[in-house]
């Protein structure tokens, strides 16, 4: 999965959650165990959900540079499957 965003229309309705634990379960599916994802830096919103989920923020940060030269700091999670 490249990305995961949920319309603020649909915000704590429990979407992103169902959308997370079947992404979650593809992946025990084809025998991972750890998993890590990548939150852009800044999007308070994001992290802690994700963080309700069970990740943890690695502490390390990669920058993606995208076609318009707009450069997106992203942050690293990680958790046990």
């Amino acid at each position: 999965m490249y990305a995961l965003y949920v319309s603020l229309r649909v915000v704590g309705l429990g979407a992103g959650y169902a959308l997370m634990e079947s992404a979650l379960e593809a992946l025990r599916s084809l025998g991972f165990t750890p998993a890590r994802l990548w939150a852009l830096a800044g999007n308070e919103r994001a992290v802690n959900f994700y963080r309700r989920q069970g990740w943890n923020l690695t502490g390390i940060q990669k920058i993606e540079k995208l076609p318009s030269g707009v450069e997106l700091i992203e942050l690293e999670m990680t958790r046990a499957l």
